[in-house]
């Protein structure tokens, strides 16, 4: 599993963990990868896995300029926000044919619903639902057609755009 953002609150990191500490402990052998970046929760974060029983398994990257290298190696990529734009990171996801769970909040809620991305609720148990849904095999990757895509964003800041 894979989650990228940075180590805020707001990217629900802790519910992550606390999803992921259980399904380990249910005797499910996967590994979690979050790549941050800046954000006041880093040393937190480093020092919650160190008290978890699934540590082993848990990779914490600081930052990285390019992570899609590791992003396209892993099976799930999970957005466990609290709140969120649509996320970049389901787009870059998606791109890779990796399914997607998201925990459904306004930002990407839409975009899930239309391509059939799998939305949970925004809890430890939620994302834990969706960690098993995954081991189900009942996650399908999206079905996003980008060139559709980003004709209909450009057409929809065309329309938004006022002169003088």
């Amino acid at each position: 599993f894979i989650t990228i953002g940075r180590f805020s609150w707001e990217k629900g990191h802790d519910m992550l963990l606390d999803a992921f500490e259980q399904y380990s402990a249910s005797g499910n052998n996967a590994y979690l990868f979050i790549i941050g970046g800046y954000g006041e929760l880093y040393n937190k974060t480093l020092q919650k896995v160190q008290t978890m029983e699934s540590k082993e398994r848990i990779i914490i990257i600081k930052s990285m300029s390019n992570p899609m290298p590791i992003l396209k190696r892993c099976d799930l990529f999970v957005l466990s926000s609290l709140y969120e734009g649509l996320g970049l990171t389901i787009l870059e996801a998606d791109t890779l044919k990796l399914p997607v769970v998201s925990t459904d909040i306004e930002g990407p809620r839409g975009f899930m619903k239309k391509y059939g991305g799998c939305l949970v609720e925004a809890s430890r148990e939620g994302i834990l639902y969706g960690m098993n849904l995954y081991k189900k095999n009942e996650i399908p990757v999206m079905n996003v057609d980008y060139i559709a895509y980003n004709k209909q964003a450009i057409e929809e800041f065309y329309r938004g755009v006022r002169i003088g």
